[in-house]
């Protein structure tokens, strides 16, 4: 009996989680559909230099938000299953998009199309009889009625904005896989303080300051230590969690790229408080800044 109920909620949570999920999916496709239908733009299609697919990572982003906001409030760990699932329901946008087009489209004397053929033959000539143009300082090189027919090369552009949509569905997988989360309370920590350090360095600099035990009098220290400079930074963001005030502290290496601090997301790491609190450390550390 003692498991059962946590395992009641865990099931509770992840199908409440679903069911936001489902909510931000028909909002994403509702959106694009009332553009099309109203502005005559078809934000799905939107490829920014012709083959960089904006415009269906920005539609898997809005129906993926919804997931990862049900996960956050409902304290979801984000799993395996929990990707698979993610990256299914960003995929079925695609599809949902397209039936819409299709349940919609009228012949010009006024009959659903849907009447006379059928939804994989109609997506089929959609894609091959589908048009894009560009438009240069004003420009259109392909004339105004919509640019170029797009013949078998439809099916590469359809490929390429699915693989926009499993895009957004990895990045808000991976950020929110990146909250730390505490598997003894089964709750997502919250941030409590955040500050980034610029110094002269670059990441072997890291590297070394990696060697230390940390979080510790010694890792703050060597950081306290460091020489003054813009070439490269470290943010540090303080986590606690909501019910045993247990803390995690991410570090985020950044490196200066044209003159900015640009985040270098496959060297981030999170450590995890074995007993006294960090937050005295990054006070210490953030009044040496001022």
């Amino acid at each position: 009996m003692g498991y059962t109920l946590p395992i009641m909620k865990t099931v509770a949570r992840n199908f409440l989680a679903v069911i936001v999920s489902i909510l931000s999916f028909a909002f994403a496709v509702g959106v694009v559909v009332a553009l099309d239908s109203l502005l005559s733009f078809n934000l799905f299609s939107l490829m920014w230099w012709g083959f960089i697919p904006v415009g269906a990572f920005a539609v898997g982003c809005l129906a993926a938000s919804g997931y990862y906001l049900g996960a956050v409030k409902l304290n979801v760990k984000p799993t395996r299953f929990a990707a698979v699932s993610l990256f299914v329901l960003v995929a079925l946008v695609q599809v949902a998009l397209y039936y819409a087009q299709y349940a919609m489209t009228t012949t010009t004397d006024g009959h659903a199309v849907r009447e006379f053929i059928s939804f994989p033959r109609f997506v089929s000539w959609t894609l091959s009889h589908s048009r894009y143009g560009l438009i240069v300082n004003g420009y259109r090189p392909g004339g105004a009625d919509g640019g170029w027919e797009m013949g078998w090369v439809g099916y590469a552009v359809a490929l390429v904005q699915f693989l926009g949509l499993l895009a957004a569905g990895w990045v808000v997988y991976f950020v929110l896989s990146d909250k730390p989360y505490c598997e003894a309370c089964s709750r997502y920590l919250k941030s409590t303080m955040k500050l980034q350090l610029p110094f002269a360095g670059d990441m072997n600099t890291v590297t070394e300051l990696r060697k230390l035990d940390a979080p510790s009098q010694v890792y703050f220290d060597a950081i306290d230590q460091l020489p003054a400079g813009g070439e490269a930074g470290l943010e540090l963001e303080l986590s606690t969690c909501p019910q045993c005030s247990r803390e995690a502290l991410q570090e985020r290496p950044m490196l200066a790229k044209a003159g900015k601090l640009e985040y270098q997301g496959d060297a981030y790491r999170t450590l995890w408080s074995a007993g006294d609190s960090c937050a005295p450390h990054l006070v210490r550390l953030q009044s040496t800044m001022m």
